[in-house]
């Protein structure tokens, strides 16, 4: 299995910070359940200092509509460049 670090610190959320940043896209995917995932590219507004992940989406958007039924998401990052890659579950 790959590096798996405990992000839950102040030095994880700044790593955190840092490799969405960097990374600047995710695959955002609902729908965890079904197959194929329901995926889309998605650019993250900010971490704030908790390591919240916020993001911006049309109130009608059908990614709203998945999330009022099961909120559970998997958002993958990648920075091809530094060959860094996050996956968060949540």
């Amino acid at each position: 299995m790959g590096d798996v670090k405990n992000l839950y610190s102040e030095e994880g959320v700044k790593k955190v910070q840092q490799l969405v940043h960097d990374a600047g896209t995710c695959m955002f995917a609902s729908q965890l359940s079904k197959l194929p995932l329901s995926a889309r590219p998605m650019a993250t507004l900010k971490v704030d200092d908790e390591g919240n992940l916020w993001f911006f989406s049309r109130k009608s958007s059908e990614k709203n509509d998945e999330l009022s039924h099961d909120n559970k998401v998997q958002l993958f990052y990648g920075n091809n460049s530094s060959a860094e890659f996050l996956s968060v579950f949540g």
